[in-house]
């Protein structure tokens, strides 16, 4: 079984990472898998390992920005007392949400800017998760 933290998993962040600023950056179009394996400190080839194309890529790319938003929302939420009234639950809600916005926000900069830019498919995928999110 492997570790949850594993090189593999930690390489995988880092291409993550490096794949949101680029997009952040320079838009889906402009950026090359050469791009994002050298801001990554990784081999163009090495990518393949983790992810199959550039699409790919940028779905990940998009969820985790997703999911991190609802996760840190989430946990805020999940913290409060039983009896915390709905006006208090939704303030929380917006505060954890705006703060993880601006702490990941090579994340929410890239999904901003990329969403119009992306296959229609990967898109696609993408508004369904934003639909859950905000459900």
């Amino acid at each position: 079984m492997e570790r949850l933290d594993s090189k593999s998993e930690r390489t995988r962040r880092r291409v993550l990472r490096a794949a949101a600023e680029a997009f952040r950056r320079h838009g889906f179009a402009s950026v090359t898998l050469k791009d994002i394996a050298g801001l990554a400190d990784l081999q163009p080839g090495s990518l393949y390992y983790h992810f199959d194309s550039k699409e790919a890529i940028v779905a990940a790319v998009l969820e985790a920005g997703i999911r991190r938003s609802f996760e840190a929302t989430r946990r805020a939420v999940d913290a409060l007392p039983e009896e915390t009234g709905a006006a208090d639950r939704l303030r929380v809600a917006i505060a954890a949400h705006l703060h993880s916005l601006l702490t990941d926000s090579h994340y929410a900069a890239a999904n901003l800017r990329i969403l119009g830019q992306v296959p229609e498919a990967v898109r696609e995928r993408h508004l369904v998760s934003q639909r859950e999110y905000g459900a």
